[in-house]
């Protein structure tokens, strides 16, 4: 006779499944969006497409890696191995999105609030691509005023701080001044 938990167990693996196979599914686009275009867009969407899939990998192995353990396992020992390789995940989902930001990282801020199949601990663990995101290198964001505006950062502007003094989910802000002497400002 199954325990109570298990069904809601087997049920949250599975929505963890899915959540893989979106975000699998999401850098397989990013990589044939990629292969279309050309341009340092198109090279930042293969870059992600990829970090993306060996996201998905990574994970994949560990679990596989982790099978024999845990179909020996029983009881409460198998919970705690689901739970760390659940956490372990996890760390590795937060750490990656996190440095990808766009599309990637909001599919992992939602997870973190989605109540459905996550324990609490993968939640708050995710939940650190709300608000500690670290922010973008100062190489991938010259190469973004350099997609914008068609010239590197140091042309654009009379002055440029390549290092960010605010860094959000999708965005952060750089120091800058315009060749007439103003702050510059996006909207």
């Amino acid at each position: 006779m199954k325990q109570p938990g298990a069904a809601l167990a087997g049920a949250a693996r599975k929505r963890w499944a899915l959540a893989w196979a979106t975000i699998a599914a999401a850098g397989s686009a990013a990589l044939i969006l990629a292969r279309r275009r050309n341009g340092g867009r198109a090279g930042l969407r293969l870059r992600r497409g990829i970090a993306a899939l060996r996201l998905a990998a990574r994970g994949g192995a560990r679990y596989a890696s982790n099978a024999p353990r845990l179909f020996a396992a029983a009881g409460e020992n198998r919970e705690r191995l689901r739970t760390d390789l659940a956490l372990q995940t996890a760390e590795d989902v937060a750490v990656t999105l996190g440095a990808m930001k766009g599309v990637l990282m909001k599919l992992g801020q939602m997870a973190s609030y989605v109540d459905d199949g996550l324990s609490p601990a993968v939640r708050r663990t995710l939940s650190r691509l709300q608000d500690s995101v670290p922010p973008m290198s100062p190489e991938l964001a010259a190469g973004v005023i350099t997609e914008e505006f068609g010239l590197p950062p140091d042309r654009v502007f009379a002055r440029w701080d390549p290092e960010p003094i605010a860094a959000a989910s999708i965005g952060q802000v750089h120091r800058a001044m315009t060749h007439d002497g103003r702050a510059a400002r996006w909207r």
